[in-house]
C-alpha cells in the first residue's frame, strides 16, 4: 500500500558532516530511480519489517532495496542479506564511487 506521506520525500537520517556524501549519492541515486521508475511509489530511510534501507521501491515484479555502505565487510554483507531475503538488495559501495559530481552520477546510474 502507498503511503503517500512518505511518497517522494527523501529522508536524511544522520546530520553528522562525516554522511555528507552517503546523502548527496542518496538523493542523486534516489532522482535516478525516480525518471526510471515514475509510476513506481519510492521512499528513502522507509521502515520494511523493522529495518529501515536507505532507498526503497515498489514495483509489480517485487520490491527493490538500496543499502548505501562505505565498509562493506563479510559480516556486514552476511547480515544485510539476511535481513533483505525476500526482497532484491542492491549494495552500493560508497567508498569505490568517485567525487567528482559528472562521474558520480554517470557511476550511479549503473545501479539503477
Amino acid at each position: 500500500m502507498i503511503d503517500y506521506k512518505l511518497l517522494n520525500k527523501v529522508s536524511i537520517r544522520n546530520l553528522n558532516p562525516k554522511s555528507d556524501f552517503h546523502d548527496i549519492c542518496k538523493i542523486m541515486l534516489y532522482r535516478l530511480i525516480r525518471r526510471k521508475y515514475p509510476n513506481c511509489p519510492v521512499y528513502t530511510e522507509y521502515k520494511l519489517s523493522g529495518e529501515i534501507p536507505d532507498i526503497y521501491l515498489e514495483t509489480k515484479k517485487g520490491i527493490i532495496i538500496w543499502e548505501l555502505q562505505w565498509n562493506v565487510t563479510k559480516k556486514w554483507l552476511e547480515k544485510i542479506k539476511k535481513r533483505y531475503s525476500d526482497v532484491d538488495l542492491i549494495i552500493v559501495k560508497l567508498k569505490d564511487l568517485p567525487k567528482d559530481f559528472d562521474k558520480l552520477k554517470k557511476e550511479l546510474e549503473k545501479y539503477v
